[in-house]
């Protein structure tokens, strides 16, 4: 079997659709970046509000573990929020 020999032009093909591919990972990036901004502070104002709730506000994964326990719990219980984790 002959190998095909790339062309000049086979090559520059090859480079332009490697551009598009970088421009868009590129995109990718920034849009995960983006999201990734947008959760965080999202995250941080649940925080700040459950934080200073006075109830206690707990959430249990479905392994039956605490995911968060707010700090109110030290107050209705005499235990910290770490004693529940």
């Amino acid at each position: 079997m002959k190998k095909k020999t790339k062309t000049k032009k086979d090559f520059l093909n090859e480079l332009r659709l490697l551009k598009r591919r970088i421009s868009e990972l590129e995109k990718l990036e920034t849009d995960y970046k983006r999201s990734a901004k947008i959760l965080l502070e999202s995250e941080q104002r649940f925080h700040n509000i459950a934080d200073f709730t006075y109830d206690w506000m707990y959430f249990i994964g479905a392994d039956g573990k605490f995911i968060y326990v707010s700090p109110s719990c030290e107050r209705i219980t005499g235990y910290s929020p770490d004693k529940f984790r």
